[in-house]
């Protein structure tokens, strides 16, 4: 869910105690407690009941990591091909590499939570459904990726996170993951 506040970390509407030794990881790179902010979308493994919740591993997962291509003036950005529309406030130019957290509402569409600039090195990132799918490549919410394996082949309709790099057109992917 989207972390909404602070004190314990308040997700989903629920109360989840963790401290500064809690596993915190950005996209799958390890990272720290301190770096959790309000509107970043996270996986948290907790264990315990009600006001016992005790988080012991928290994962931000980003929607999207990439390069914004456009800018309507309606405020709605697009990386990779998917329109993104941004929480108030947000001020994004083309060109720049953001960070996007949020819900996908469909396969070319996000509502962001929140919106960061992505550093240097940051993989980018893409979520959604593979629409098809041979050997060695498949076409994720209209983006062509080309997997890791030559002859790693997925299936339609699998919800898929792949991070990797912009290649030729498309998308070479560098780790593949089922979502969802």
């Amino acid at each position: 869910g989207i972390i909404t506040g602070f004190g314990s970390l308040c997700v989903n509407e629920l109360e989840i105690h963790y401290d500064a030794k809690t596993p915190v990881s950005v996209d799958g790179q390890s990272s720290r407690a301190d770096q959790l902010a309000v509107g970043q979308l996270v996986a948290v493994r907790a264990e315990g009941k009600g006001v016992n919740l005790r988080a012991s591993q928290i994962q931000v997962r980003h929607t999207l990591v990439g390069r914004v291509e456009t800018v309507n003036q309606d405020g709605r950005l697009k990386v990779w091909g998917q329109w993104v529309s941004p929480p108030m406030m947000s001020r994004v130019q083309p060109g720049e590499r953001v960070k996007v957290s949020g819900y996908r509402t469909d396969a070319k569409h996000v509502l962001a939570s929140r919106i960061d600039p992505a550093k240097v090195g940051d993989p980018d990132v893409l979520t959604g459904e593979v629409e098809w799918s041979q050997s060695g490549e498949a076409l994720v919410n209209g983006v062509r990726i080309r997997l890791p394996g030559a002859g790693e082949r997925l299936k339609p309709g699998q919800e898929i996170r792949v991070s990797g790099r912009p290649d030729a057109g498309g998308f070479k992917a560098e780790k593949i993951e089922l979502d969802g």
